[in-house]
């Protein structure tokens, strides 16, 4: 302080102000530094993790949807609709499709990555032991035959296909999970550490504000003292 006593007092203001408008500075650059971050994993979270959930929600509900249509291809009472349930079965394969691909590009965990590989892989088995089964019902007119290459075989790859779509929907929700704990970590510490600056800030600005008056106030004294003195006729002050 013996350095900042021989300044002037305009350069003590300043110096004063000149802190405080640091330590604001650094506290607003704390809050956008932690604005980011929550706004990062916010993005994240409403952009990749949910819409990945709705994507995959969407895949088990289409997947339901073709299983029971092909039961009713394979049902003689249906025959009259088959064209009609065809085409309802190819609209909902090129969705699901188009969803699959969303879902690969979104995907972002190499555990995430690894599942989704088995999803896509029991896809495909399920839709050929499917296709086994309608060929058999529709072109060859073989239904008792077709029933019983869908109950052997294409009943369990569709309960094994729709069980990897479960596991990969409960990784995703564990992301998500994660994100929120994420943000509200995130938001915590920057709570802690806004109070924390705000309550530095305030103990500098309060040493300042008392070292600035004193140093103003001292020397006034101290003056005053000496004019008091002389003209008391006391000249031995300095």
């Amino acid at each position: 302080m013996s350095l900042l006593s021989n300044l002037q007092i305009g350069t003590r203001l300043a110096v004063g102000f000149g802190v405080l408008l640091a330590l604001l500075a650094g506290l607003t650059g704390l809050s956008l530094y932690t604005q980011s971050q929550v706004q990062s994993v916010q993005e994240r979270l409403t952009q990749v993790d949910m819409r990945k959930q709705e994507l995959l929600d969407d895949v088990a509900t289409t997947v339901n949807a073709n299983f029971q249509y092909a039961m009713q291809l394979l049902h003689p009472a249906y025959a009259d609709q088959t064209a009609m349930l065809q085409q309802k079965m190819a609209e909902n394969s090129k969705h699901n499709t188009a969803t699959i691909e969303a879902l690969d590009a979104l995907i972002r965990t190499e555990e995430g990555k690894k599942v989704f590989g088995t999803v896509k892989e029991a896809r495909v088995a399920y839709i050929a032991a499917r296709g086994k089964a309608l060929d058999l019902a529709l072109k060859e007119g073989k239904r008792e035959e077709a029933l019983k290459v869908w109950r052997a075989d294409a009943e369990p790859k569709v309960q094994a296909y729709l069980k990897l779509v479960e596991d990969v929907q409960g990784l995703n929700r564990k992301l998500i999970e994660t994100d929120k704990a994420e943000i509200a970590s995130v938001s915590s510490w920057s709570r802690m550490w806004s109070l924390i600056g705000a309550g530095v800030a305030l103990a500098i600005g309060v040493v300042f504000a008392w070292w600035i008056t004193r140093s103003i106030v001292v020397p006034l004294r101290s003056a005053l003292a000496a004019v008091t003195a002389i003209e008391k006729g006391d000249l031995r002050v300095d």
